[in-house]
């Protein structure tokens, strides 16, 4: 099991985050993390990982977690207090470290994002060492600028690179015409080099799990708390607040029955921040299938010129989603080469 703590500071001001002033906030506390282990004293603790805002801002809790609990730390940091100390302490201990670096493109994209100077304090020599992911946030803002983001983190010698649509924000015709025309941009560059995927093929191409909104408590994988120690079912429920029972509401929601569910990341709790309701929103949901149609295409591509060699299993799970899709994707498929 593995225990996800949302932190409450940062030290950044980015401009789709919900923390929108920096330095502000709780500190995680060593009272925190033992009262959260407390409440599990017949499980086994594999692991914790700490989202939300600036992890590093709580360096001193990922320190007693890795000397003291002797417990390996996931985290998404913005990498600008990556120095020094901390700089050290990750490197002697990597091991114990999952490390994801936000990082939204080349300087002018990510300033633009995360405010003047932030490219330049980011150490990318030390995340390569690390073999770090790179996450990109895609917002309305800088969706054009995809295909360029991508090629300049790849050009920094980043092969795992991860891209996220905002959805927090309601997507629009001109926006999901955009995403298809950068996707397609970059649909070579991910055929035939070795990037990862923003979606984890294991993932993508095997029976998948169901969202943990729908999934037993008893069965779930990871428990999520925000600062004050408070239980909430999904990390999407624990980033925005939403408190209410959602299980229920899940299990009555249009998206249900949808065959690529395992695979949404427009989630009722996203909806529910957005709008107040759970029900989901037709544009996002088409911004998700191109992505999916991306995806699934540089598979094909990769499987067809025998760089990615796809079982049978595999094969039949690719073909259930292309007809789960095919509505919206006979639209995008003109001029991929």
């Amino acid at each position: 099991m593995n225990i996800v703590i949302h932190n409450d500071r940062c030290n950044l001001g980015c401009t789709y985050c919900l923390k929108k002033v920096s330095g502000k906030g709780k500190e995680i506390t060593v009272e925190l993390i033992e009262d959260i282990f407390n409440r599990y004293p017949d499980e086994q603790i594999d692991g914790v990982t700490i989202n939300g805002y600036e992890p590093l801002m709580d360096f001193d809790i990922i320190k007693y977690l890795i000397l003291e609990k002797k417990l390996k730390v996931s985290f998404t940091t913005n990498g600008t207090l990556a120095h020094r100390e901390i700089a050290y302490f990750i490197r002697d201990n990597k091991d114990l470290f999952e490390i994801m670096l936000s990082l939204d493109g080349d300087k002018e994209t990510t300033d633009r994002n995360r405010g003047e100077g932030t490219y330049d304090k980011i150490d990318k020599e030390l995340f390569l060492n690390l073999n770090a992911t790179v996450n990109m946030t895609i917002t309305r803002n800088n969706i054009n600028k995809l295909g360029q983001s991508i090629k300049h983190i790849f050009a920094l010698g980043f092969s795992d690179i991860k891209f996220n649509l905002d959805y927090t924000k309601i997507f629009n015709h001109y926006d999901f015409v955009i995403y298809i025309n950068q996707l397609k941009e970059i649909f070579p560059l991910y055929v035939f080099n070795k990037i990862k995927l923003p979606i984890r093929t294991d993932i993508f191409v095997s029976e998948l799990n169901k969202c943990s909104l729908i999934t037993p408590k008893t069965k779930r994988e990871f428990r999520y708390y925000d600062i004050d120690g408070k239980e909430y079912p999904c990390f999407v429920c624990q980033a925005y607040g939403i408190q209410e029972e959602v299980n229920e509401l899940m299990l009555s929601c249009e998206c249900k029955d949808c065959n690529i569910l395992h695979l949404c990341k427009n989630c009722p709790g996203l909806n529910k921040y957005q709008a107040g309701i759970f029900r989901k929103y037709p544009r996002n949901c088409q911004m998700l299938k191109a992505e999916l149609w991306f995806i699934y295409s540089v598979l094909s591509y990769r499987n067809f010129i025998g760089l990615f060699k796809m079982s049978q299993f595999q094969k039949d799970c690719m073909t259930n989603l292309y007809k789960n899709c095919i509505d919206e994707w006979s639209l995008y498929n003109e001029h991929l080469i």
